[in-house]
């Protein structure tokens, strides 16, 4: 093991506190790191929370942020009006793959793009499985889930707590 050092206590810190007082990301939290150890439960325990953690952040931050969410038509952004209508009108209509793609792009992810790509296809992945009963448990995308929801944590993390930055590992 190596030695800790003081940024390191301090983020430590501070995500101890913010887990401790934010008992929305808690909850998150606490499902997610069941996907953590497969070993325990089987990777089909650990895939389902990893899934769940990433479906319940996506739906609780797009709750939070649907007011904030602007239209773009051609790529320009559509008059405020037009906006308010189309958001009023889709209601609770936003399929979870909407519903991700206007978060990581209000998160302003410079892989977004990447990012929905990925999603769609973890999602795709996981349908086949649980609808149709296609594919093998070993097959279901768990670490590609972990990244992507760890991934959009941090980023709500940082966003919220303002002066709060996660450590990254230097590939």
């Amino acid at each position: 093991m190596a030695e800790l050092d003081m940024e390191e206590v301090r983020v430590a810190e501070k995500m101890a506190s913010i887990f401790h007082s934010d008992k929305e990301i808690n909850g998150i939290i606490d499902i997610y790191s069941e996907s953590l150890t497969p070993y325990k439960r089987g990777h089909l325990h650990a895939f389902i929370a990893a899934w769940t953690a990433l479906e319940i952040f996506i739906a609780k931050q797009f709750k939070e942020l649907q007011s904030s969410i602007t239209i773009n038509i051609n790529g320009a952004t559509s008059h405020k009006d037009f906006s308010s209508r189309m958001i009023s009108v889709m209601n609770d209509k936003y399929r979870l793959a909407d519903k991700f793609a206007a978060l990581s792009n209000y998160y302003d992810s410079t892989d977004a793009d990447k990012d929905i790509a990925e999603f769609k296809r973890i999602k795709e992945i996981r349908d086949k499985f649980f609808h149709k009963m296609e594919g093998e448990v070993k097959n279901l995308p768990l670490d590609q889930t972990r990244q992507l929801i760890s991934k959009y944590l941090q980023i709500y993390l940082e966003k919220k707590y303002e002066g709060f930055v996660f450590q990254r590992a230097t590939r």
